[in-house]
């Protein structure tokens, strides 16, 4: 899976754009269904860059969402 979101809070510090996912910066309803559309359409088009992305966001999400990096994170938070 690649993600895909509007840019909005702290997503822009997880998803690399074109790395491991898509932002989207339009304010319109309408602008971001059809960037949603557009980014759909290009990574069904280009497999090997959705494969690409696919794998590099779950690397990511393994290094940076996993069990021991939230304990880790969490221990430093407490002491």
């Amino acid at each position: 899976a690649v993600p895909i979101s509007t840019n909005v809070g702290g997503i822009s510090e997880h998803v690399i754009p074109n790395e491991n996912g898509f932002l989207i910066d339009s304010n319109f309803e309408i602008d971001i269904i059809n960037e949603f559309e557009g980014k759909i359409n290009y990574l069904n088009l280009n497999r090997d860059m959705l494969h690409k992305m696919s794998l590099n966001a779950h690397k990511y999400a393994l290094t940076h969402f996993s069990k021991d990096f939230f304990y880790s994170a969490y221990s430093k938070l407490l002491n």
